[in-house]
């Protein structure tokens, strides 16, 4: 099998299940992946264990695939990343910036405006373009590449709370408020109006799993590597549960 058909299999599927078109407790078949994407089931099989690995799906023998549910520990650890290299490629940001790079983020942001009350999903990319200009502007472009691979999880939730909390037009306003204190000048007013930003994610996880606490594991229990509950496989639909609650039990004891 090709290497880069296994590389598009693992982007397609990662990239559905960041986008929620695969949302948590999806049950994952195959047999049905291989038809809809062309592809034999190597493939899908490689992918899936990639994926778990990620623990973005997690594999139940004799029960089945299924995509998890948002852990916001592993979430944590990714705003926790994003957030350091973000604010410290700001601080290292020549001011005032260069008429090319105001000229991109202003038209970066003009799409947001205008994409903004129409898709959730190409908001979201526009979003990301915004944050890899900051830091492209900064002279760390590259570096966003080590952020984005390592944030699906934080995707994942953030994607939740565009569609069921924060309205797109909420982030779009942020960033307008951000760039207009970096063409200021103010590189500390700027500073924190971006951390806020980047933490809004916590508040619409709280505000989601209070709705739909089967989306999401880990927002009540801070500790790493507990023990499994009953309530970690809520998301699993309802003939699966008991086999997959035990499996695990039986994984820990």
């Amino acid at each position: 099998m090709k290497r880069n058909t296994r590389f598009q299999v693992i982007s397609e599927l990662r990239s559905r299940i960041v986008s929620l078109e695969l949302p948590p407790g999806t049950s994952i078949s195959e047999n049905e992946l291989a038809t809809t994407l062309g592809v034999s089931r190597t493939p899908i099989r490689e992918a899936l264990l990639i994926l778990a690995e990620e623990q973005l799906v997690e594999v139940f023998p004799r029960v089945g695939t299924f995509v998890t549910p948002v852990d916001v520990r592993l979430v944590k650890n990714s705003q926790f990343l994003r957030e350091a290299l973000e604010l410290s490629s700001l601080d290292t940001l020549d001011l005032p910036l260069s008429e090319v790079d105001v000229e991109r983020i202003e038209d970066n942001l003009h799409d947001q405006e205008r994409i903004a009350e129409q898709d959730p999903d190409i908001f979201f990319k526009y979003d990301e373009e915004f944050h890899r200009l900051l830091m492209a502007s900064a002279g760390h472009g590259r570096s966003w590449a080590f952020v984005s691979n390592a944030k699906a999880h934080l995707d994942r939730a953030r994607m939740l709370g565009m569609k069921e909390v924060s309205h797109p037009r909420k982030f779009y306003l942020q960033h307008v408020e951000i760039f207009e204190e970096i063409k200021a000048g103010n590189r500390g007013q700027a500073r924190d109006l971006l951390q806020r930003h980047l933490r809004v994610v916590f508040d619409d996880i709280q505000t989601v799993a209070q709705a739909h606490p089967h989306l999401f594991i880990g927002w009540q229990d801070e500790k790493d590597g507990a023990d499994p509950v009953w309530s970690d496989f809520l998301y699993l639909p309802p003939d699966a549960r008991m086999k997959a609650f035990r499996a695990a039990r039986n994984k820990t004891s």
